[in-house]
């Protein structure tokens, strides 16, 4: 995994990516966080499903894909009914399903098996392979959205011989291409966080700003189009599979206080960082003043970087805030003061009185 503060620390925002998950992989794609690599973050591209160019088959005579669409019984339960806060991700409405054995997912053009599974984490960095094995219903999930992206970016693109960054990035392009920043959201971002920039001149910091901003809107474009493109994509999991590993998954302190019937309040940080720093005595102030009445969890993503990937944090500070049912409200990257944190606490359910 890697933790990368911005090189002009007083906007206070860092790009946090984990080993081999999609959304790094993405974002390298469009431009945005590093450049720099872990081995699983290049899963090997499956074969194409694309028809070949050289043969050009008509639509009539064109070949099934390799891995058809599975057969879903329309009473077969979804994920997310059956574990509700397990994921906010591509599997939320995958079907649970008989599957062949050693297969874990099918959707059309893609099959994931239990020794693919097992593949990536052994190429996982051995110090997070522990919490990687813990969650290998989440890795499972990157796997299974990298693979459908792919397959659906050859489709369209149709160059087979490109490597995978590269093709997720031409796909990509149309979607992000033309994302621009105006004055108005920078001016805006400055003046909300004038604390953060060492209230430094705008002048000083304004194309930091806009680099940030644009990183924001370019992955906020990819993750809408992973959302709609898994949508309409028919997923089964197998049912026999799945219970054991959301078991696991949701054993932690962020899921624990999400199930406990109470409104739950999160802060992803850690240490070295300017703003975390600033977060730690409203917290602590907060844990107190709604004691019993509000669940407030901290997590150290150098610590626990697949639970903070799971939550989707990309930037430090990450503070998310759950109701009673255990349903999100509100996200916030970066600082936040106080007032605020009180105003996002009674929306998610507290009884202040």
């Amino acid at each position: 995994m890697l933790l990368q503060h911005n090189r002009k620390k007083n906007i206070g925002i860092a790009c946090f990516k984990a080993a081999g998950l999609i959304l790094a992989t993405l974002l390298l794609a469009v431009g945005c966080g590093s450049s720099e690599q872990t081995p699983t973050e290049t899963p090997k591209a499956e074969p194409s499903s694309a028809p070949d160019m050289q043969s050009e088959p008509s639509a009539e005579t064109a070949p099934e894909p390799a891995v058809p669409a599975p057969t879903v019984p329309d009473n077969a339960p979804l994920l997310s009914e059956v574990y509700p806060t397990l994921t906010t991700g591509a599997l939320q409405k995958a079907r649970l399903i008989e599957l062949p054995d050693g297969v874990l997912l099918q959707a059309e053009g893609v099959s994931i098996t239990e020794s693919d599974l097992t593949e990536e984490l052994e190429q996982a960095p051995p110090e997070i392979c522990e919490q990687l094995r813990k969650n290998a219903f989440f890795i499972l999930e990157q796997k299974a959205t990298m693979e459908i992206l792919t397959a659906k970016a050859r489709n369209k693109i149709k160059e087979d011989s490109l490597p995978q960054n590269q093709l997720l990035k031409k796909y990509f392009d149309d979607i992000t291409g033309d994302i621009t920043v105006t004055d108005a959201e920078i001016e805006a971002f400055y003046e909300e966080n004038r604390d953060l920039v060492g209230n430094a001149p705008l002048d000083q910091v304004k194309s930091q700003i806009e680099m940030h901003l644009t990183q924001q809107k370019q992955q906020q474009a990819v993750e809408d189009h992973i959302s709609t493109l898994v949508d309409k994509a028919i997923i089964a999991l197998d049912a026999d599979w799945v219970p054991e590993k959301a078991e696991s998954a949701l054993d932690n302190p962020v899921d624990q206080a999400r199930d406990s019937g109470i409104p739950t309040f999160v802060n992803f940080g850690s240490e070295g960082c300017a703003p975390c720093a600033m977060m730690e005595p409203l917290r602590q102030e907060i844990k107190e003043e709604y004691e019993g009445k509000l669940k407030v969890v901290y997590v150290n993503v150098k610590q626990k970087p697949i639970l903070a990937s799971r939550y989707g944090v990309r930037g430090i500070p990450h503070l998310v805030f759950f109701g009673k049912d255990g349903k999100q409200i509100h996200t916030h990257t970066g600082f936040m003061p106080k007032e605020q944190i009180e105003e996002w606490v009674k929306k998610s359910g507290v009884d202040d009185s």
